[in-house]
Formats: structure tokens, sequence, C-alpha cells
């Protein structure tokens, strides 16, 4: 279990998918910060092997707190279209974890693979999650890693 401070009084513990290792966000310096009104979190990646074609780049789940609900939104190019969609939610800790699964194929031809999702933490703040990788195993992973997540209250 990977515990994140998410405030002074509660704790986010989750599973990180096999393998991945901690990242900073690519818009933010190291130590952190805000942007676009969003208080990022935490970053995870595959690990780089090498040279690798846009296709079959690594997967990444990151974490956010915002002070909007609803998903996190995906940008994709003209003529992109969703090839399926999946949705749930999980009461954790008393709180729904709202989930969606979806594959995007490019007009390329190439297909990523994503998962987001939102949780409710208190009055006017969510966490947001979003993964995208190029293989449905890796969204089957990140889906198990924000199923895992537990809330914790500490003092």
């Amino acid at each position: 279990m990977l515990a994140l401070p998410l405030s002074y009084r509660a704790e986010l513990q989750l599973l990180v998918p096999p393998g991945y290792q901690a990242r900073d966000h690519p818009l933010l310096p190291a130590s952190g910060g805000a942007l676009w009104g969003e208080t990022f979190v935490a970053a995870w990646k595959e690990p780089d092997e090498g040279p690798k074609s846009p296709a079959d780049s690594a997967a990444t789940l990151a974490l956010w707190l915002a002070s909007r609900d609803g998903y996190p939104t995906v940008g994709a190019p003209a003529r992109t279209e969703m090839a399926s969609w999946v949705e749930c939610q999980q009461d954790l800790d008393g709180r729904f974890l709202r989930v969606a699964a979806f594959e995007l194929l490019y007009p390329d031809g190439m297909h990523r693979y994503f998962a987001v999702g939102v949780w409710p933490l208190a009055t006017g703040y969510w966490l947001k999650a979003m993964h995208h990788g190029a293989s449905e195993r890796s969204r089957r992973e990140a889906r198990e890693a924000l199923r895992s997540a537990r809330l914790r209250n500490v003092l």
C-alpha cells in the first residue's frame, strides 16, 4: 500500500499497478502544486523499456484534487471513435467512487485504453484519477488500483 497525504486529516491508500514507478507531473515542478485550479497529488508510469512507438507508449496513472465533480476529460483528434465504454460505481468507505473505462480508436488506427475515476472526499473536493495505456491489461490494472483505494482519517 502507498499512503498519499491529501490533507492534515486524511490519507488515501491504494495499490499501484505492478512495476509502476512514481513520476512527477509533466506540467508541474517536482515539488508539486496546482494547475488549472486542481492540485496534483501523485503519478506513476510503467517502466520505460527503451524507444516505443506512440501505440506502445508506457501506461500512466495520475491522481489530483479538484473543486468540481465530473470525470476527467481526454483530448483526441477529429474522427476519433469511441470503441467501448463501461461505467460502474463502488462504495469505498461510505463514498461512491465512479469509474469509467473506455477505448478510443484514433484515425491512424492506434487504440488507446483509458480508465477515469472521480471520488467525493468532502464538500467541494473530489479526487480524480486518469489512466491511459496501450493495452487492455494496463487498463485492468488501473481499475484494480482504483478499486483498492481506501481513505482514512488521521489525527
